[in-house]
C-alpha cells in the first residue's frame, strides 16, 4: 500500500484546481469547481471537474505544461491522471 504524504495531495489538489479556474473561465465567465476525494479498496481518487469552456486542442505554440506537470505528478506516486471534456 503506497502512503502519501498529506502535503503532496493538497500541492496537487491546489495546481489542478488552480488551471481550471485559470483556464475554464476565460473573461470573468461565470462557473463551479468542484473537488471530491475517495478512498477505496483500489487505492485513492481525487476528482477535479468544472462547468467551463472545455478543453482546447493543443496548437503548435502551445506547451501545455500544466498538463504535463499535473502527469507527472500523478505519476511519481503511481497514479494516473485522466481528462475528459463534453
Amino acid at each position: 500500500m503506497l502512503l502519501l504524504d498529506t502535503s503532496f495531495l493538497v500541492e496537487y489538489e491546489t495546481e489542478l484546481v488552480t488551471n481550471a479556474i485559470k483556464h475554464a473561465f476565460p473573461d470573468g465567465r461565470p462557473g463551479r469547481v468542484r473537488v471530491s476525494f475517495e478512498a477505496h479498496n483500489e487505492g485513492l481518487n481525487l476528482c477535479v471537474e468544472d462547468d467551463g469552456v472545455g478543453l482546447r486542442p493543443r496548437t503548435s505554440g502551445d506547451t501545455g505544461m500544466g498538463k504535463d506537470l499535473v502527469a507527472g505528478l500523478a505519476s511519481q506516486v503511481g497514479g494516473q491522471l485522466e481528462f475528459t471534456s463534453t
